[in-house]
């Protein structure tokens, strides 16, 4: 059983995983090929700006959302949603009326408001208002997301993290792909293409709850990263959310689990999906590196000794 006995005291901690405070981390991804441009007048796309930089990580049109969801702060490691938005038009499947969807993201964290996706898919039964829950936990993700249910209507619904959101909707969003490609990038549509084949090609139903079963690497990417990020509010507040002591592996593994399942994925954040895993060994050598700073700040010569064996 996992336990929370932490290795060092919280006076002793040393802030080691940060989101730099109002840092564009996830900004738009505007279209550049002339076809991706068009569909996006057809979606009747709503950028915030005509800026042709596919990265223009300085560009920021932040909308602040405040709310009291309790576990916020332990998803977000703050109470407020800073959203990057942008809309699209597509006919609602039963009365062929127009309906505008509005795509909101955290641009520092990257948590994806993942509701309007499933309202807006071609699929009568991911439209129901309960399959993003049930999403979430055929994907073992219930301790990664927040469900935002008071407040400013347009922060409302399901958020969670990037690398989740990005392979959840690959595997459904095939009719609207172009439409998403300002959050995901301009490599979703052929994502979504491949994912599409892939799933018919096993025989499966596209569009069926069944598939969107996502990779498991994705999975404990986000769990490790999620796990990190409570140890540090831990250290910080001393404070952990009800029912998620036995849940969360000690710091050490936690920080191993991270290091060899999320190489990368958080430099550069908008990484899809995580690069090859660290060998054991080195994996073993980088924990333990942040380990000791952690506790014993920067490299000193009175580090205890640590040495490749």
């Amino acid at each position: 059983m996992a336990t929370t006995s932490p290795c060092m005291m919280a006076s002793e901690r040393r802030e080691v995983f940060t989101y730099e405070e109002d840092r564009v981390n996830y900004p738009y991804y505007f279209p550049q090929a002339e076809d991706l441009q068009k569909s996006h007048q057809a979606f009747r796309v709503q950028l915030p700006s005509s800026d042709s930089n596919t990265h223009d990580n300085d560009f920021k049109d932040a909308r602040y959302y405040r709310t009291f969801h309790r576990d916020l702060k332990y998803i977000l490691k703050r109470t407020d949603l800073r959203a990057h938005k942008y809309t699209f038009v597509t006919q609602d499947h039963d009365s062929g009326r127009e309906i505008t969807h509005s795509v909101l993201w955290d641009y520092e964290t990257g948590h994806v408001r993942i509701s309007p996706m499933f309202k807006s898919s071609e699929f009568d039964a991911l439209r129901k208002k309960n399959t993003p829950r049930r999403c979430v936990t055929r994907n073992g993700l219930n301790d990664c997301y927040a469900s935002i249910t008071g407040g400013n209507i347009e922060a409302q619904g399901f958020w969670i993290p990037y690398l989740a959101a990005k392979a959840i909707c690959s595997r459904f969003c095939y009719s609207i792909r172009d439409a998403l490609s300002p959050i995901f990038g301009n490599d979703f549509p052929a994502l979504c293409e491949r994912e599409r084949a892939k799933i018919l090609s096993d025989g499966k139903g596209y569009g069926s709850e069944e598939t969107l079963q996502i990779e498991n690497s994705v999975v404990e990417a986000v769990k490790a990263k999620q796990a990190v990020v409570e140890w540090q509010i831990y250290f910080e507040e001393g404070t952990m959310r009800t029912g998620r002591q036995e849940k969360l592996p000690p710091i050490e593994n936690a920080w191993k689990q991270y290091l060899t399942t999320c190489k990368g994925l958080w430099v550069p954040p908008r990484l899809s999906y995580p690069e090859p895993p660290l060998n054991q060994q080195e994996a073993d050598i980088q924990a333990a590196s942040i380990l000791m700073a952690l506790k014993y700040g920067d490299p000193e010569p009175e580090w205890p000794i640590f040495q490749n064996a």
